[in-house]
């Protein structure tokens, strides 16, 4: 289905823009007869709906393409947090996602709120997030509803 979009995006993007091409040239042109104006007026028409199309067919598989990214990362941590009992740190979560640890932490920041963690500074200066949920006894299927995805 993917790939479908993604060739149904491409081609209509690129009908639309050889049509708006078509048009603008149509329109710069000096000397053109008012039948080669109408044309490029219709041109105009039908290539605005294409490429505006085109565009949001690949807005949306973007959009698409980050909500899995994130259901990704995020079942990584769930994966992380219940096998380090709550506890983990941005380089553990970067190495288990896969991820930069500048994208880790944001991660982490974002998680942090959504699932009430708090953060421990050890001796040595890391920072450990603590989720409570874990700490608490829970499971992960015992997590909390608004919490699940």
């Amino acid at each position: 289905m993917k790939l479908l979009k993604k060739i149904a995006a491409s081609c209509l993007l690129s009908l639309g823009s050889i049509c708006l091409l078509i048009s603008i040239i149509t329109f710069i042109e000096p000397e053109q007869s008012q039948e080669s104006r109408e044309d490029a007026l219709i041109t105009l028409v039908l290539g605005l709906p294409l490429t505006i199309s085109g565009g949001w067919l690949l807005w949306s598989l973007s959009k698409q393409n980050q909500q899995q990214k994130d259901n990704q990362i995020r079942s990584h941590l769930l994966h992380l947090v219940e096998e380090r009992n709550g506890s983990i740190t941005v380089l553990d979560f970067a190495k288990e996602a896969k991820i930069s640890s500048v994208e880790a932490k944001k991660y982490l920041d974002k998680y942090l709120k959504e699932f009430d963690a708090i953060l421990e500074i050890t001796e040595q200066g890391n920072i450990i997030y603590k989720f409570a949920f874990w700490q608490q006894g829970n499971t992960l299927q015992q997590l909390p509803e608004k919490n699940k995805q």
